[in-house]
Formats: structure tokens, C-alpha cells, sequence
């Protein structure tokens, strides 16, 4: 048995939470409970997985990625989507008397997330309901945490390696063979090796800031929590330049790896789609009900 320690002060989880975040990066969480994962897994990655000065070099150059400025060059992917989205309403809605708007905010939200996440042009609202995407999403975050296989996980984790090989089988006997995952991984992987091999591929998306951020080295031992918040601009640089410095930093650490990028991309893919989705459906449910 591990000793826990429950904080019960709300001025002192302030402090914590907020204030001092980045000096208690190590938090547990569910995955946690998970035994070492084997090098080169598609998740090792993850931000959320990664500790110590690790998780500070990684948080602090992606930071830069997320800055009010550089998400705006993205507004005119979203904005198209959004209008395949107004379009796909009006159609079904002449069609059927019965829409289930939710199914297209999910093809629209997937949109927005493999384009400006993973760099794919999948078109998923051209066929919002039988889409190859949308069939893997739906294995990836099909799992309910009341699942006999989710509840046996969490309570005996020392049967991590069998909970998660079982998990793996379903996802393949799911998604007909493969594993929907991996499937997104070597599509983004793909994506990123032509980028790299051909400048004139760049594109105004998250993939690439990531990419970009790839030349930014960072010391992390002048790592502040200002430094870790996104927002506005927290670096100079210069658009002709191929390598820039974080002015805080002193060029001590390296930036991003190839295997971060991707990693962290699939991230903001599996962080962004079901939350949006969601929230899309829960606010339009009263909104639809009494307009």
C-alpha cells in the first residue's frame, strides 16, 4: 500500500493547483496504474506521461506552440469546417425528419482535430456517418470506465499487462484487424516525414508549430510557471530564421524529437475530439429542446 496525501486547504490547493503548478508536475492519474510501458510505444511520449525535468523541457517548448497569435493562423481551417458542418444540417435536414446533430458535430470536430492536429485532409463531413475515421474513433474512445475490463484495471494494478493486452485485442477485433491507434499514428508519422522532406508542404496548423518548435532549445533550470502558460507571445523570433531560442533560455536543452511531435500531435488529437464533441451536443440538447 502507497500512503496518500489528501489536500483539504483551498488556499493551500491554490498554492498547488495554480501558483506553484510546476513544481508538482509528477501528479498520478489513472494511466499511471499502467506497468512500464515497452520502448517505442505510440504513447511513451505523451505529455501527460512524462516526469521531472522531462515533462518541464517538453510543456515549455510546446508552450510556445499554443501562443493566442499562432492559434489564430488556424481560424481559417476551423472556419471552413464549420461552414461543411452548416451545409451538412441543411441537407439532412430536408432529407429526414429526424437528425441526430450530435453524430455531425462529432464528423465536423473530427474535421477541425485531424486537420489542425494530426496535418490529414480526411474530409470526414463529406460521409459523416460511415467514415474510416469515425469507425476508429469510435473504438478509441468506446471503452466505458463501468467496463468489467476498466473496473478489473483500476482495482488490481498489477494485472496491467494483461488488462492492457486485452484491450489492445479488442481494439483490433473492433476495427477489423488493426489497431485504430496505430492506424492515426503511422498516418500522422507519414505526414510529418513528407513536411520534413519538402518545405513547400508547411501548412497553418498545430502539427506544424510542434514541427517547428523542434528548433527551439530550452534550459529548464530557468523554467518558470509564466514560461509554462500559454498565451500570448512568450518568445522573439524571427520568420527567416531556421532556428530560434526561447530569450529566457539558455540553449542547453534540445527541443522537440521526432517521436514528441508525434506523440503529442495524437495527444491533442485524443484531448480535443471527444471533450468538443461532447460539449457541442450537451449545449445544443436544451438549446434544441427549447430554441
Amino acid at each position: 500500500m502507497r500512503p496518500v496525501l489528501v489536500v483539504m486547504d483551498l488556499d493551500l490547493l491554490k498554492e498547488i493547483q495554480i501558483k506553484h503548478f510546476m513544481d508538482f508536475a509528477d501528479r498520478p492519474g489513472f494511466f499511471e496504474l499502467d506497468p512500464p510501458r515497452k520502448p517505442g510505444e505510440p504513447i511513451n511520449d505523451f505529455l501527460i506521461f512524462l516526469r521531472g525535468t522531462r515533462w518541464k523541457r517538453v510543456r515549455s517548448v510546446i508552450t510556445t506552440s499554443f501562443t493566442t497569435m499562432k492559434l489564430k493562423t488556424m481560424a481559417q481551417t476551423m472556419d471552413e469546417t464549420i461552414n461543411d458542418l452548416l451545409i451538412n444540417i441543411e441537407e439532412y435536414s430536408r432529407q429526414e425528419n429526424y437528425l441526430d446533430v450530435y453524430k455531425l458535430f462529432q464528423a465536423m470536430t473530427m474535421d477541425v482535430m485531424v486537420k489542425c492536429a494530426l496535418g490529414i485532409d480526411a474530409h470526414v463531413q463529406k460521409n459523416p456517418m460511415e467514415h474510416e475515421l469515425m469507425n476508429h474513433a469510435k473504438v478509441i474512445f468506446g471503452t466505458s470506465i463501468q467496463s468489467l475490463l476498466f473496473l478489473i484495471h483500476m482495482s488490481f494494478p498489477d494485472f496491467g499487462s494483461f488488462t492492457r493486452n486485452i484491450r489492445y485485442l479488442q481494439y483490433k477485433f473492433w476495427n477489423k484487424g488493426s489497431n485504430p491507434f496505430l492506424v492515426l499514428v503511422e498516418v500522422c508519422r507519414q505526414v510529418i516525414k513528407s513536411r520534413a522532406a519538402d518545405p513547400a508542404k508547411r501548412r497553418n496548423d498545430l502539427l506544424q508549430l510542434m514541427m517547428d518548435s523542434q528548433n527551439i532549445s530550452a534550459n529548464v533550470k530557468k523554467v518558470t510557471g509564466r514560461h509554462l502558460t500559454a498565451g500570448e507571445e512568450t518568445h522573439k523570433s524571427n520568420p527567416d530564421e531556421s532556428t530560434h531560442v526561447i530569450d529566457h533560455f539558455n540553449v542547453s536543452k534540445s527541443g522537440l524529437s521526432d517521436n514528441e511531435v508525434l506523440n503529442n500531435a495524437m495527444l491533442a488529437f485524443v484531448a480535443g475530439y471527444e471533450t468538443t464533441s461532447s460539449a457541442l451536443g450537451l449545449h445544443h440538447t436544451p438549446t434544441g429542446a427549447a430554441p
